[in-house]
């Protein structure tokens, strides 16, 4: 997430001080505190009563992020660490159990979703290692008959050794990054230990071991890289035969901006766009010619923070599964438990929350490293809708939102939806929301109008919506 300390003028909106819309985001109160885990576990108590007692839908995600990997890449925006030898993970993994073993009793009897391991890298695990992590969270927590129960890994360390834990423990999905073939791309990144015959070797132990879902992840916008070179690495992935391809926006952090831009943020966004520009289009050529679905393509919309590139079969699969996700950046009406280090929690309608992200001595539920903010339903149902103006293609479906909010979102958002709608800059039709308004400033008045109208301050004025 890209934050800045600076903030428009009362009653002015500059959208340039914003590259993404979940900046604006900050602009909702919501107070903030450090909290220990026992007394987020207290949030999370008070949010299974509500679920036993109807008041709140079933819908629950773990993740688990494990925080290693042998080599950083500079691109990378999540937390992660070089293992300091086998004594490190180790502390790590005791520490991971004894935060379930703590956490779980405050869930007793509310069934999970979904299961996801992430990183860093979890086949940085032993398969003695990993086959205990999950033996635990199974163990502790109860998981619903229908999910993903998904892992991280990469191609150098994903033996068949751990591919026999994750079929023993019943793991449905499995993704692994490619990011990009280009070679000088990935020596200038830190990822030159990647060869095309591992990725080969990987993708063929997934197969002979029956993993029903193989998605590989392809980074969009990377320094060095050309459009030609990423569609030849997108051929040949396609080629290669995944059920999905997730292909990510790139996100350009503090230090990716030092080494390659000068720490110049808005000419790195300007070059990721022209990328985006001149990839996308080859792309859906590609994907059609190769028989993947390319369902998020829209040719006037290119800012998207990820595409999924999905085959018919893997989209017959990945229609059995549940709604819903298992991170807080692909879910929101949905409540995400996050364990590890760095991982982030949403209790939905109560706050949400995250880890200081260091590995630290072990697990103590009174140590006040999580940062909890407070907010509500109607912040849930704000967020969603952000959410699908940013990353969706311009559409907010009513239904799903009045199922998965018990509430009519169109009621909640009356004045200023009618204001946007009056603008051109919406339609609302048979309880669904089009967005119709794509350029930056547009998109960023539509956002403010919704944030302004859900905290209870006065509306900007639309002047640079009409017409």
């Amino acid at each position: 997430m890209t934050q800045r300390a600076e903030r428009a003028a009362p009653g002015r909106i500059d959208p340039d001080l914003y590259e993404s819309l979940d900046a604006a985001m900050l602009h909702y109160p919501a107070p903030k505190a450090r909290l220990s885990p026992r007394q987020v576990r207290a949030v999370w108590a008070g949010l299974a009563s509500d679920i036993r007692a109807g008041r709140k839908q079933e819908l629950l995600s773990v993740y688990l992020h494990v925080p290693f990997c042998a080599h950083r890449c500079k691109y990378c925006m999540y937390y992660s660490e070089e293992p300091g030898g086998p004594e490190s993970i180790e502390l790590f993994l005791r520490g991971l159990l004894d935060e379930m073993a703590f956490m779980a009793p405050a869930l007793e009897g509310i069934r999970a979703t979904h299961l996801y391991v992430g990183g860093g890298t979890p086949s940085a695990l032993s398969p003695e290692q990993l086959d205990r992590l999950l033996s635990g969270v199974f163990s502790l927590f109860e998981f619903g008959p229908a999910g993903e129960r998904g892992l991280e890994c990469h191609p150098l360390n994903m033996t068949p050794r751990h591919l026999a834990v994750i079929k023993k423990h019943g793991l449905n999905r499995v993704s692994f990054g490619v990011q990009t073939l280009n070679r000088r791309t990935l020596n200038s990144v830190n990822r030159d230990c990647q060869t095309w015959r591992d990725i080969v070797a990987l993708q063929g132990r997934l197969g002979r071991a029956g993993i029903p879902m193989v998605n590989v992840d392809l980074l969009l916008g990377l320094t060095r890289d050309t459009p030609r070179a990423f569609l030849e690495t997108a051929d040949r992935v396609m080629k290669l035969g995944p059920g999905s391809i997730s292909v990510h926006r790139l996100v350009p952090q503090p230090a990716y901006l030092r080494d390659f831009y000068r720490g110049e943020e808005a000419r790195c966004i300007d070059d990721i766009n022209r990328f985006a520009r001149a990839v996308l289009p080859g792309l859906k050529r590609l994907a059609d010619r190769r028989g993947f679905l390319f369902p998020d393509y829209d040719p006037a919309h290119y800012e998207n923070r990820v595409y999924t590139l999905i085959t018919p079969g893997y989209l017959e699969e990945y229609g059995k599964q549940p709604t819903g996700g298992y991170t807080i950046d692909n879910v929101q009406a949905y409540s995400v438990l996050g364990l590890g280090p760095s991982a982030k929690s949403n209790i939905f309608g109560c706050g949400l929350c995250q880890s200081d992200g260091a590995l630290g001595a072990g697990f103590s539920p009174d140590e006040k490293k999580l940062l909890f903010t407070r907010h509500d339903l109607k912040y849930e149902m704000l967020w969603h809708l952000v959410f699908s103006l940013d990353k969706h293609n311009n559409m907010v479906p009513g239904a799903y939102m009045r199922a998965a909010f018990a509430e009519d979102y169109l009621e909640v958002f009356k004045k200023p939806l009618r204001a946007l709608a009056k603008a051109g800059a919406v339609t609302i039709k048979d309880g669904d929301l089009y967005f119709n308004r794509w350029t930056k400033k547009e998109r960023f008045l539509i956002v403010m109008y919704l944030i302004r109208s859900a905290a209870g301050r006065g509306l900007p004025e639309l002047s640079g919506l009409s017409g």
